[in-house]
């Protein structure tokens, strides 16, 4: 069976990969007391979010990611 790319329910748009995670931007405070213009990026929290999103700003559905039998990503229940 050929694979197809996730589509929107709505627009028919290709859905897109989400993946939020929650960072902290750290900077140190120099000598002279101000913040280092140098950030660091650091994640903070193990339990990413992935869902598929539709691109359309009009539309902008999102759904669950699910996988087919050969491991492939695949549309899920629309989240809301």
């Amino acid at each position: 069976m050929k694979y197809e790319k996730p589509k929107c329910d709505d627009c028919n748009s290709e859905l897109i990969y989400v993946s939020e995670i929650t960072m902290d931007k750290v900077r140190k405070i120099n000598k002279n007391g101000q913040i280092s213009k140098k950030e660091d990026l650091r994640p903070w929290a193990d339990n990413d979010i992935e869902f598929l999103r539709c691109p359309n700003f009009d539309c902008y559905n999102s759904y669950e990611v699910d996988y087919d039998d050969k491991d492939r990503i695949i549309k899920g229940e629309r989240r809301w």
